[in-house]
């Protein structure tokens, strides 16, 4: 009984794995943008002129921060818990609060310093 339930269970794990080999063929992967069907560099160029760059659409810039901005903020201090968000934190308090300084976390309102809470 034992053989019998084992040589079940390995024909049917062998026509699973077939099953799925035969499901993950693609003609044409997600994101090929050359259309060559194969995924290279070419494919992250969105906009096609040949060149990685800042106007190509669908840049992630997510946790990035961007030099227009001003200078590279400090970094986080320890009470900080958000990973990843820091310099959107930054950037969203510089916008707010003329007085912001990334260093201590805070902006002055004009009697006392304040934590940035954004």
């Amino acid at each position: 009984m034992r053989k019998l339930i084992t040589i079940g269970l390995a024909a049917m794990s062998i026509a699973a794995s077939i099953g799925v080999g035969a499901a993950s063929a693609q003609p044409r992967p997600y994101g090929d943008m050359d259309r060559d069907g194969v995924p290279n560099r070419y494919d992250r160029d969105r906009d096609g002129d040949g060149v990685r760059n800042r106007h190509d659409g669908y840049d992630n810039r997510y946790g990035r921060w961007d030099n227009q901005w001003g200078r590279h903020p400090a970094p986080p201090p320890r009470h900080w818990r958000k990973h990843n968000g820091w310099y959107g934190h930054v950037r969203a308090c510089q916008m707010r609060y003329r007085s912001y300084s990334p260093a201590r976390d805070m902006y002055f309102t004009g009697r006392s310093w304040v934590r940035c809470r954004l």
